[in-house]
This record gives C-alpha cells, structure tokens and sequence, in this order.
C-alpha cells in the first residue's frame, strides 16, 4: 500500500511539474527586484534612525557637559572640595551641594539622566540627586568595581538589567578645581541614547581604558578587527557585515557606534517566505484537484501501523513535538512557581521594612509567626543552615525565608490559627537543625503571633529585641517573648553597646562618657532593678570592658592616667554603684589623657614639619616627601599640617617661598627673576611671578622697583 502511494504521488507532481516550475521561475525573478528594491529602502531607513539616535545622544552629552560645567564652576562645590572630610564645612557644604545637585537634571523632554559627586578621598560619600551614599554602595548599584584603584578615573561602565542586557551606563568625569578633583558620575539609561534595538545595535569605546562596551558580541568583533578606535572619524561607514555610524566625543574620550547588518538577510528571508506562502498555494490548489482521487489510499495508509510509511514517519514528528510541548509546559509551571517564590520574598521583605510595595496587600484574614535567626559573622556555617533551612522552606506551604543579612535570615509562617503558626515554624526550626554540628553557634528568636502582614514589621523588631538575650539565656537554642518577660530584672549589656564604647573611648570620641551613661541608665534608670547577682554580672562586664581599654591602647594605668588599678579589689567590691562610679572616673581621665598626648605629638610632628620645609624650601618637594620622611601616609599629613598649622601644605610652603624671595629681593633689587625662581623652589619662572603677585600683590620686578625707590630716597 505505501509503493502505491508513492506512485500515485509521483503521477500527481509529474502532472503539475511543468507549471509549477515555469510559475516559480517568473515568482523568483519577481522576488530578486524586490529584495534588492527593499534593501535600498531598509538601508536609508535603518542610517536615518541611526542618525536620529546619535542625534539624541549629542543633545544628552551636550546637556550632560553643561550640567557638569555648571557644577564646576559652582561656588557651594569649591567650598565642599576644600573641605575636610567630617569637618562640619563638608558636611554642610554637602547640604548645599545637594541643593544645587537638583537644579543639574535635563530640562528637555525625552532626556533622561542623573548627575551624582563625589571626592577622589576614600572618606567622601557620593551626592545624588535623592541624597547622600556610601562609594561602596553607590559602586555596586552603578557597575563600578570598587576594588579597582583606577575606579574613579575618567571612563564608562556599564551596568546590567536583569535580562542580562545593557540597561545604564555610568559616565565617569573628572574635573580639577582649585588642586582637588571632582569626581562626576552620570548615570544615563539607554534608552534616553538607544531607545529602538529591533534593527540597530549599539557599542560604546571607552577610550581611557581601551575597552568596547555592547550587547552584541558580533559587533564588537567586526569594530576591534575592522575600525582603529583612537583614530576613526564620525561618520558613516561599512566594516565587516555591518554599516556604522560613528560618533565621537573627544572631550570625554568616548566614541558611540550605532551599527545594523548591511547584508539582507532579513528582507530575503521575508520575500522568501512569501515566495514559499505562494508555491504552497500552488501546491495547495493541486492538492485539492486531487483529493478525491488520493482519498482512499490516504484512508488506507491511514490504518496501518507498521511505521513504515511516510504518514507513521510523519506522526512520530508529532509525537516528538508533543513530547517537547508537555516538556515545555512543565519547564513554565516550574518557572512560574519560582516567579512567584520570588514575588512572595519581596512582599515579605517590604513587609519586614514596614514599608510595602504596591503589590504587598494585606492579609487580615491570617496570623504570622515571624523567627529571626541569627549566628556570629564570623561563622562560615551560616550559609550551609541557612541554605538548608530555606530549601525546607520550599517544601512547606505559606513558609517564608528572606535573608537579611550574612549571619540573619528571617522565617515568616502563615496559618489561619494562632497556635498552629507558632507550632509549625518551632517544628521547621528543630527538623533543620536535628543534624547540624554546631548547633549552639545559632539562636532563633520567635516573635508573639501577628494578625495580617501589617504586624509582620512589629514581629521583626519584637524578635530583633530578643535577640539580644541570646548571651543571658545561652542554655536555649530557640527563644521567644516568655523567655524575657523579667527583662527589667535583666542587664542589657549586648556585644554592640560594649563594641559601641570601645569604638568611642579608642577613638577619642567626645561622645564617650556620654554612651557610658546611657548604658547605665539602661540597666540602673527609671523601671530597672537589677538583682543582686545580675548587677554584679553588669558590674564584672563594665569591668572588663575597661580593663580592655588598656590592652588595646597597649598602656598601663600608670604611664596612662598616672594611677595604679587593682582590677580584682575592683571587681569584687561588694559596693557595685562605687564601682560603677569609679569606673566612669578612669573613663573620663583617660579620653582626657588620650586628647593630651594626641596633642602633643601633634605639636612636635608640626615643628619638624616646619623645619622640614625650612631646610628643603628650595628642592621640589612635595606631599609625599613629607609623608615619606615622617613615616605618615600622605592623606593624614595633610590633615595634621592643615589642622595645627591652620592652612594646607602647599599654601604653606608657597607662601615661605614667597617670603625667603622678598628678604632676597631687598637685599638685592637687581637679581634676575629666573636666577631667584630657582632659588626658592619654583620650576618655571611662570609659576613663581604667579603665586609671587597672588602673596605680595605686585610682580617681583614691581616689588624691587619698590624698594630701590626706597633706597633712593634715603
């Protein structure tokens, strides 16, 4: 039956074969103008977009220059730029540079793009135009690497959407005003320089740092073997298989390449669809002329089931592709599950802030046990439990974990009865850890239960709070508000208190005395009263604390505050509010000990400094000679010279330079101006007539006119 078939198939093609193949030459004739008419238009089109967006790209970084001109020349940044970091001038000329931050943003409709600033110094944070961020953040949300030392020089990085594609780039400026750098991040979307990637694609250079930036690894091949980047004019151009327009920006060393493939394969394909649609036609209309005839062997081989035919040949491919949509439909309900996990954490994580997301509705109709579990950071198995624990939470349903921090993750069941939530989130917690070794390095907190996801925030803070039990009630692993309810009969006394003291007493914080006081009106004010033995628990801590002031000053009392301790006659004095009070008095005299010598090495850095500068005023020395003869690094030099001398380096040694050129000029009118540039340091007579007329008011030939009409007249 399927030879018969294949010889009646064959008489059907033979029949039709002439006029089918006379009807597909005429049609292929017809398709080549059409392919070669379209691709002429396509290409015109495709260059006057591509001209179209550089344009928009020019008005971008026109705009952008302007904002950056304007800020350069601003009087509120120079001020900012001269300040010392965490001086009260820079923290309130960030003030004022914010203001003006938000006068700096387009002002023409379909620009987009945000100007931020910052210093070249490692202690600056970075202005935006929505306030004030630490580098460290600013760097990882704008695609800079914080690690590289060059991150802050002139250059583009890109910065990534999820769907792996070039969302941003952040355009790296710097500009020198006044001897300090300005650091200008702008961050500009592509859309606001590429906003139509059917048929275009784009690449950026970065000319500081010799790198091509794009989407498309085909069109960064063609421009590195094709184009020679630092020298490639603006224009129109082919290279390769692509058609480019080139646009550069010398100012910022940048260039803006907007590229398409000038082959035709896009338009060939679509005349070859359509030349294919009407053979199919053809074959179509035949196929209908014949049905009748072809009919009964269709049935016939229809019903057989030897998979030798081409029919069974053909339902196997079906079968194959319903294999692959079964396959697929599988791949979705597994993706939409993970999509919705992940819509889920966010909701509970605004939550969590107190702060819900537009999609975060309430839920009044449940009650939510919240648990936060926290481990030491300095423990690498935080991961390892946390992972395990998050993969159980996967199995149980309106089961939540959300990850704060490297040692927190947050645990949020859901039931429909108060009991059971509480019930079902202890159970999860022991099952994860039932096997894990180090068990009593973690301690799980677990909030009262919450009616809706409003109270999921109140939870948190409520479990934060009992947290800070875990080093009172260290024989539980899980703790919850019953195990705190004598929390006024408790010290508070937690890990970061004591590393807030320190931190302050070391650092010569005034602020010192001020957080002690605060800790003990925590465990000794209004509402407290700390038992007998729980205030000599507070009284031993107190203790030790102080007695590690010393070690890490690496000072005796003695040598420190001219007075011996007997740390045990202290510790176990059965007077613990003497004790306490005795403790603040050490507290108080060392922060006054630690100001006093920090005073005094001071003085004597600053006179060595000025003898420094007194012997060496006519070499070319700079910063860093001082720093490398003081052992000092560069940055904290500067901060010692302009805080004991009351003016910067540089200014210092110019205005001592101007001063032995002044004595030298009245002993001698007449001396050259070059011979007495050299004398006192400068490089270029230039320079030294420059920094001369800007300390004296007058030219040194002016200011030795001066004087021998002064000599004459006596």
């Amino acid at each position: 039956m399927g030879r018969g078939k294949n010889i009646y198939f064959k008489k059907l093609s033979m029949t039709l074969a002439s006029a089918t193949i006379a009807t597909s030459v005429i049609l292929l004739l017809a398709a080549m103008l059409l392919i070669r008419n379209l691709s002429v238009s396509r290409e015109h089109v495709i260059i006057s977009s591509a001209d179209a967006q550089s344009f928009n790209a020019n008005l971008t970084f026109e705009f952008i220059k302007s904002s950056i001109d304007r800020l350069s020349t601003n009087s509120n940044i120079q001020a900012w730029l001269d300040s010392e970091p965490g001086s009260p001038e820079y923290y309130l000329g960030s003030v004022r540079v914010f203001k003006e931050m938000t006068s700096v943003g387009p002002s023409v409709e379909n620009l987009d793009y945000d100007i931020s600033v910052t210093r070249m110094d490692d202690e600056s944070f970075v202005i935006t135009t929505d306030g004030t961020v630490s580098k460290q953040m600013f760097f990882s949300q704008n695609g800079i690497d914080a690690s590289n030392p060059e991150a802050l020089d002139q250059g583009i990085y890109p910065i990534y959407g999820k769907d792996g594609m070039i969302s941003d780039f952040t355009l790296v400026t710097n500009r020198f005003i006044n001897g300090n750098t300005m650091v200008i991040f702008s961050k500009i979307p592509v859309k606001s320089i590429f906003s139509n990637r059917s048929y275009l694609e784009m690449a950026v250079y970065d000319g500081n740092r010799g790198r091509i930036l794009s989407d498309s690894a085909d069109m960064v091949e063609t421009i590195s073997e094709n184009l020679d980047m630092l020298s490639v004019a603006s224009g129109n151009m082919d290279a390769g298989s692509y058609n480019f327009t080139v646009t550069q920006y010398p100012d910022i060393r940048l260039t803006l390449v907007y590229g398409f493939r000038s082959g035709h394969s896009a338009i060939t394909a679509l005349v070859i669809l359509i030349f294919a649609m009407a053979v199919a036609a053809l074959a179509a209309a035949t196929y209908f002329m014949t049905k009748n005839l072809y009919s009964p062997v269709k049935e016939a081989v229809s019903r057989l089931n030897t998979g030798n035919s081409p029919v069974a040949d053909e339902f196997n491919l079906i079968l194959e592709n319903c294999r692959k949509i079964e396959q697929l439909n599988i791949d979705l309900e597994k993706a939409r599950k993970e999509q919705k996990m992940l819509s889920e954490q966010q909701k509970y994580r605004a939550f969590l802030r107190g702060v819900p997301t537009e999609t975060a509705i309430d839920d009044p109709t449940s009650y939510f046990s919240l648990c936060t579990a926290s481990m030491a950071e300095d423990d690498g198995d935080a991961d390892t439990l946390f992972a395990k624990m998050d993969m159980l939470c996967k199995e149980r349903p309106h089961l939540h974990s959300v990850r704060t921090s490297h040692g927190e993750c947050v645990f949020i069941q859901k039931a429909t009865e108060k009991d059971v939530s509480s019930t079902l989130l202890i159970d999860m917690i022991r099952k994860s850890t039932s096997l894990f070794e180090n068990a009593d390095q973690i301690c799980f907190a677990i909030a009262d239960p919450v009616y809706g996801h409003s109270g999921i925030h109140a939870a948190y803070d409520q479990s934060k709070k009992i947290l800070g039990y875990r080093y009172k009630i260290r024989n539980k692993i899980i703790l919850t508000s019953q195990d705190c309810m004598g929390e006024k009969t408790f010290m508070y006394y937690p890990l970061s208190e004591e590393g807030r003291l320190m931190n302050a007493i070391l650092s010569n914080d005034m602020e010192a005395i001020g957080i002690f006081d605060s800790i003990i009106d925590s465990n000794l004010g209004q509402g407290h009263d700390l038992p007998p033995e729980e205030l000599e628990r507070f009284t031993f801590a107190v203790t030790a604390s102080t007695l590690r002031v010393f070690q890490e000053l690496k000072e005796e009392p003695e040598s420190l505050i001219g007075e011996r301790i007997d740390w045990n006659a202290l510790s176990e004095d059965p007077d613990h509010i003497a004790t306490l009070r005795k403790i603040r008095d050490i507290l108080s005299k060392v922060c006054s000990a630690t100001r006093k010598k920090e005073e005094e090495d001071y003085d004597n850095i600053i006179n060595k400094m000025k003898d420094y500068i007194g012997t060496h005023y006519n070499e070319n020395i700079m910063l860093i000679d001082l720093s490398n003869e003081f052992n000092l690094t560069p940055k904290y030099c500067s901060q010692i010279f302009k805080k004991l001398s009351n003016d910067t380096f540089k200014n210092y040694l110019n205005q001592y330079r101007i001063d032995v050129a002044r004595r030298k000029i009245a002993e001698n009118p007449e001396i050259k101006i070059s011979d007495l540039s050299a004398e006192v340091g400068f490089t270029s007579s230039t320079s030294f007539i420059r920094v001369f007329s800007k300390y004296v008011g007058t030219t040194p030939k002016g200011f030795a006119d001066i004087i021998i009409k002064r000599n004459n007249t006596r």
